[in-house]
């Protein structure tokens, strides 16, 4: 969505700037519709470098594949 946000902004600016007139209805229709269009299409692939990322800087989650030991409760307590 950052990414996305800084595109769409960049549009409604390009468009205010440099276009005389650009009617309401066009912005009211094309900038969300946009918005959403490209937040779907780029979501796969961000959320896949978001999670290759943290597989690779070795973050929570991706462990050696052990468990951690679970607390001792009630063992031995009197």
């Amino acid at each position: 969505m950052f990414l996305v946000g800084h595109l769409i902004g960049y549009g409604i600016y390009t468009a205010e700037t440099r276009f005389d007139d650009v009617p309401l209805w066009f912005h009211l229709t094309v900038w969300p519709l946009l918005t959403l269009v490209l937040c779907l299409a780029l979501l796969p692939s961000v959320k896949g470098a978001v999670v290759s990322l943290h597989f690779a800087l070795r973050m929570h989650g991706f462990g050696t594949g052990r468990e951690p030991n679970p607390p001792d409760e009630g063992r031995g307590q009197s």
